[in-house]
Parts: C-alpha cells; structure tokens; sequence
C-alpha cells in the first residue's frame, strides 16, 4: 500500500499537498457572506459566529435556506443533513 508522501510525490507536487478549499457562504446570524467553512470548522469574519459543524449546518438550513429543521424531522421528512461524525 502507498503511503500519502508517496503518493502525493507521484503526482508532480514536490510532496506537499494543496492546501484545504476554504468555502465562504452566507452567515445564520449575520446574514452577509462572511461565513467561512474551512480546517478550523465554520466560523464568521464579521459577526465572530462560531458552533461546531452540525449545529452550524442546522441554523445555516433553517436561518438562510427557510427550512425547518424540527418540523420536517416531526413529519419523517428526510432532510439535507446526514449524520454528524463529530456529535453522532
């Protein structure tokens, strides 16, 4: 099995890999495109918002995209979210 340095260095990148793609999106408390998703979990620039990734995805779903969360888990609705591999 190859390990990651081998990996990585087979592909032309002298050994390192790219850095993590940060994603920026639409803050649930502040409401401006300053929530940045990246290695730190998600935190906003401007409002200093910050909870871990699956209450983060929770009020991202029900404050910008108008879902509710509660409700639809009531009515057996599935739901964009998938279990949370830090909460369970």
């Amino acid at each position: 099995m190859e390990t990651i340095n081998q990996t990585v260095s087979g592909t032309g990148t002298g050994g390192t890999l790219p850095p993590l793609e940060v994603v920026q999106v639409e803050c649930p408390r502040c409401h401006r495109e300053r929530l940045v998703v990246g290695e730190e979990g998600p935190r906003c620039k401007k409002c200093r918002y910050r909870k871990p990734g699956c209450e983060a995805a929770r009020d991202y779903l029900e404050e910008v995209q108008g879902i509710d969360v509660d409700e639809m888990e009531v009515n057996g609705d599935d739901f964009t979210l998938s279990e949370c591999y830090e909460c369970g």
